[in-house]
């Protein structure tokens, strides 16, 4: 169980550019309309959008460019007429995240922010689309000597999506969707599941998903990992209505087919 966690990919430290966003744009609206959902909450779910439907060529990979987020009415109200502005900061976080990680769009980066009477609080809806423009983009291919054909796929997914719902407490009805191979959570921003609570760590867990079964490793974090009341060690196998607990944040597991 050890050399399993011993040979678990580290996750990415906690960039600059995020740090950015959370002081830039937070700081001022949090100043004065104190909105439920925060803004580094959009960026996170947006960057992992654009990483999630990228199709991969010989050449790069060309990700979506164009944006949409849907929010309740009243986080939306929240923002108090920002949101224009938001989007705005959103659009230069995504170029920087993908000029970093060598994205290719065919056209800027657009991001709209709307309201949707039936999205409930704290939701956070993201659609993505590959839209061409005559504009030139900012990051194409690299320039190659002869004309490849392109070899486009997209990322493996399991094949069932194991889905993990906060059950309790400030953060009630949070969800992430456990739809690849291994998923992190924690309180920094570049976890795929981020649970903003003082108690929980800033990369807490991982969560695996071997032979369509999920698991979970505690990564040393602070307050500990549990698994309906017992502590995590080193990794455990979780099951459908399994209790899992990350500090005092307390999840349920279900499972969905697709």
């Amino acid at each position: 169980m050890l050399d399993d966690y011993a040979r678990m990919k580290p996750l990415r430290p906690f960039n600059r550019i995020e740090q950015s966003l959370e002081s830039v744009i937070e700081g001022t609206i949090n100043r004065v309309f104190r909105p439920s959902v925060q803004p580094s909450e959009i960026a996170r779910k947006l960057g992992k959008e654009m990483s999630q439907k990228q199709l991969v060529s010989i050449r790069g990979s060309i990700v979506p460019n164009a944006f949409g987020v849907t929010l309740s009415q009243q986080d939306f109200d929240s923002f108090g007429g920002s949101a224009a502005v938001i989007a705005t900061h959103l659009e230069d976080w995504l170029n920087d995240e993908a000029d970093r990680l060598g994205f290719v769009t065919l056209g800027p980066i657009e991001v709209g922010l709307r309201p949707d009477e039936h999205t409930r609080p704290r939701g956070i809806a993201v659609e993505s689309a590959i839209k061409e423009s005559d504009e030139t983009p900012a990051r194409t291919f690299q320039r190659l000597g002869h004309t490849e054909a392109l070899m486009l796929h997209r990322p493996p997914l399991v094949q069932h999506a194991w889905i993990l719902e906060v059950s309790a407490g400030p953060l009630l009805g949070i969800a992430h969707w456990l739809d690849k191979q291994e998923s992190s959570v924690g309180r920094a921003l570049d976890n795929d599941f981020v649970l903003d609570a003082p108690d929980v760590s800033r990369h807490h867990a991982s969560l695996q998903v071997q032979n369509q079964t999920p698991r979970v490793i505690d990564l040393g974090s602070l307050n500990g990992t549990f698994v309906n009341r017992r502590q995590v060690y080193d990794w455990t196998q979780v099951n459908p209505g399994d209790l899992l607990t990350f500090g005092l944040v307390e999840t349920r597991v279900y499972a969905d087919s697709r």
